[in-house]
């Protein structure tokens, strides 16, 4: 019969106990009556400690126990045990791996202390529950931007993370910049074989002595100095004089031409109204007369439209008016055009109020057209894939009188063969993609639905561009996908086409440019355009004709647009 469990309890510990001898235990054993008298039977006690482990541990006798020992196995006496089975509370045994810990009966694993955390978790992972993914890492100066932020910037990381990974740049300092522009006046006058003449000492010059001068004239036109100093401060603009506008025949507007024929001098003098006589020539400003504008009737005339319009357009007839779509043609012959003048007057009224009144009019017999690309492109903004088309106002079937009225309406259709061209402006949107200078030059970001064309223009004008050989190129890319490059096109169209831009989009010429570089700048936009019937030095012509062109309209508006100053006007 085996042994009882409660018999296992009890020998084992005593077994463990001989074989791993604890230290004396200061604490006394417990004060049990039972334990007292037990003694460990002779049959479980241990050889002497002289032998080696594994010789005591064969050396245990055990009991026999079979089915016919039951009694004899019943029969030992637990009070024969010599040791004591309770574990004390305070002694530990010295043998194992293990550290002491207060008030607790088992040997318990140490495990290592963990190591305090220093910094702030990531902040540029997502805080949530999934898996972290692995983020590429950026060289960023500023980390505020970086994808998948999860967590605000704190006030820990985001002083560290302002800091530049590198030296900002060098600051020149006012002595350093006075070296620089010394070096390059010794450079530039050297190469140019001027000899300059040091000085061995500065000049002092004392400012301010000529408002406490003894002359009167002197201290007179300090303070006219100084009123005129104030003045153009405040307004940021040159003093004109208040005169009559010369004889200037501005450009059409509408196909009507302005015209003013005033008689005054070509040139007036400004001057103060204090100490006429004794003032200084050198004051006195002198503005010369603005050049007349020899720009005739316009030329060319663009047209936008989309699936929308309610004109009609078609590769053999050309664009039809709405009022004309269902009317039966015969040879191709629409009714002739209104005449403005007598009784026929009331009717263009109408037809042209209703032409006006889209949304609440009746159909419309007038197609329009536009005699600036800056307001066609303004207008093709909030439609959906417009095209535009190229309108020679020069055809014969364009100048049948009264056919047109006021250079934007055109009686009842535009016949096929007065459209030089027409295309998608999704063309030209890629050549601005495709080319730099193209983009840089058109600005077609400016463009947006809602916006004005004065608006727009205006933005043009802050860009100021200068013309140079690379602006060149780019109007002449822009030319050939308006088709200027073909046989079809005169020397009159590239005229026109280079005044509108030059005016539409503000393109300034420097006054330092000669005849020379202006001709190569020509030569480089005849080189571009590669007309297909007109000479490389007509094409040339041409270009500076209309630079000159679209310079005089822009110097007109500019003028006009331009705030009078408060100036004394003296005979």
């Amino acid at each position: 019969m085996l042994p009882s469990i409660e018999e296992s309890l009890r020998v084992k510990p005593a077994i463990l106990r001989e074989l791993f001898p604890s230290p004396v235990s200061e604490t006394p054993p417990i004060s049990d009556s039972k334990n007292l008298s037990r003694r460990t039977p002779e049959i479980w006690t241990p050889l002497p400690a002289t032998e080696t482990l594994p010789d005591r541990l064969n050396t245990f006798i055990t009991p026999n126990i079979s089915d016919n020992s039951a009694d004899h196995s019943n029969s030992l006496d637990e009070r024969q045990f010599r040791s004591h089975i309770s574990t004390p509370a305070t002694d530990y045994s010295n043998h194992t791996d293990f550290l002491k810990i207060p008030r607790t009966p088992c040997p318990i694993e140490v495990n290592s202390q963990r190591r305090h955390q220093t910094g702030l978790p990531s902040r540029f992972f997502r805080n949530s529950q999934s898996k972290k993914q692995a983020l590429p890492v950026r060289r960023k100066l500023d980390f505020e931007t970086t994808a998948r932020a999860g967590r605000p910037p704190t006030t820990q990381t985001s002083a560290k993370m302002g800091l530049p990974e590198y030296p900002p740049n060098h600051h020149w300092s006012i002595v350093e910049r006075q070296f620089l522009l010394r070096r390059l006046a010794e450079s530039t006058a050297l190469r140019l074989y001027i000899e300059l003449d040091r000085l061995d000492e500065e000049v002092h010059s004392p400012s301010g002595t000529a408002k406490k001068a003894k002359s009167v004239i002197t201290r007179r036109l300090y303070r006219s100095l100084v009123r005129r100093a104030l003045q153009e401060e405040r307004t940021q603009a040159v003093q004109i004089p208040i005169v009559p506008e010369p004889f200037i025949q501005v450009p059409p507007l509408g196909g009507v031409t302005l015209v003013r024929d005033i008689d005054f001098d070509s040139s007036e003098s400004l001057v103060d109204n204090e100490s006429i006589k004794d003032r200084p020539s050198s004051i006195i400003e002198s503005f010369e007369q603005t050049p007349r504008n020899q720009q005739a009737s316009p030329k060319l005339a663009f047209r936008v439209w989309d699936a929308n319009s309610r004109s009609l357009f078609t590769e053999a007839a050309g664009f039809v008016s709405e009022a004309f779509k269902i009317w039966r043609v015969t040879n191709g012959v629409y009714p002739p055009p209104l005449s403005p003048e007598g009784e026929g007057g009331v009717a263009v009224k109408l037809l042209v109020n209703w032409h006006l009144s889209m949304t609440a009019g009746g159909a419309s017999a007038w197609v329009s057209v536009s005699t600036s690309l800056l307001q066609a492109l303004t207008k093709a903004c909030s439609m959906v894939k417009p095209r535009i088309a190229l309108v020679d106002l020069e055809h014969p079937s364009m100048t049948v009188p009264n056919k047109t009225l006021k250079a934007l309406l055109c009686w009842a259709n535009i016949p096929r063969e007065a459209i030089l061209h027409h295309f998608s402006l999704g063309s030209l949107i890629m050549l601005a993609d495709s080319s730099p200078a193209v983009a840089n030059l058109l600005q077609l970001r400016e463009f947006q639905v809602g916006r004005r064309t004065a608006a727009i223009a205006s933005q043009l004008r802050d860009h100021s561009f200068t013309l140079n050989s690379t602006i060149a190129r780019a109007m002449s890319s822009v030319a050939r996908e308006f088709g200027l490059g073909e046989t079809n096109v005169n020397l009159q169209h590239i005229i026109c086409y280079v005044a509108c831009l030059v005016d539409s989009w503000a393109i300034t010429r420097d006054p330092t440019i000669d005849t020379q570089t202006m001709h190569n700048i020509g030569t480089a936009f005849a080189t571009t355009l590669n007309s297909r019937i007109h000479h490389k030095q007509d094409v040339i012509s041409a270009f500076i004709n209309g630079v000159e062109q679209g310079e005089r309209t822009l110097a007109y508006y500019a003028r006009r647009r331009r705030p009078a100053a408060r100036s004394v006007r003296t005979a």
